[in-house]
């Protein structure tokens, strides 16, 4: 729901998140990626062993 006022102004709050459980030896990087109607959104996180 839009408005005019900016977003989460209109009553309709998301909060959007993941979790999960992997096992690694390495140090990396950690790379999400989500698409909607809005567009593509993308995170990433370093991972340091």
């Amino acid at each position: 729901m839009a408005n005019v006022n900016g977003a989460n102004t209109s009553g309709i709050y998301t909060e959007p998140e993941a979790a999960f459980i992997f096992k690694t030896e390495k140090s990396g990087k950690l790379i999400a990626l989500s698409c909607n109607i809005h567009g593509l959104w993308m995170n990433e996180e370093d991972l340091k062993i």
